[in-house]
């Protein structure tokens, strides 16, 4: 009986399965009926849809991103100064059990500084 049913689950799924090996795509006029087609065309398009939004923006005239920055300060990585006690409260909350970093020091080894 179990059998019975499960056959019959089964051929009921199949039934209810739509058939997308007569799927086509209308692209500028042709019709794509080869799966790699249609696949190319999604891919086309959408690998090209950034570009054709950027071009339909307003110009922005002569304004770029420079305008709006201040000078750099070339060869320099400063960003505020620091302390000794902000160094060890860092080296307190590092998890002991993750991996070396590109100094090849475990966590474990700072935290014993």
């Amino acid at each position: 009986m179990e059998q019975f049913e499960y056959n019959l689950n089964f051929s009921q799924q199949k039934e209810r399965q739509k058939d997308y090996s007569e799927c086509a795509l209308n692209v500028n006029g042709s019709k794509l009926a080869d799966r790699n087609d249609i696949c190319n065309a999604f891919n086309d398009y959408f690998a090209t849809l950034g570009d054709k939004l950027v071009e339909q923006l307003p110009s922005s005239g002569t304004n770029t991103f420079k305008n709006y920055l201040s000078l750099s300060i070339k060869n320099s990585i400063f960003s505020h100064p620091t302390d000794k006690y902000e160094i060890s409260s860092l080296i307190r909350k590092l998890k002991e059990n993750k991996s070396t970093g590109p100094d090849n020091f475990r966590p474990k080894l700072w935290s014993m500084l």
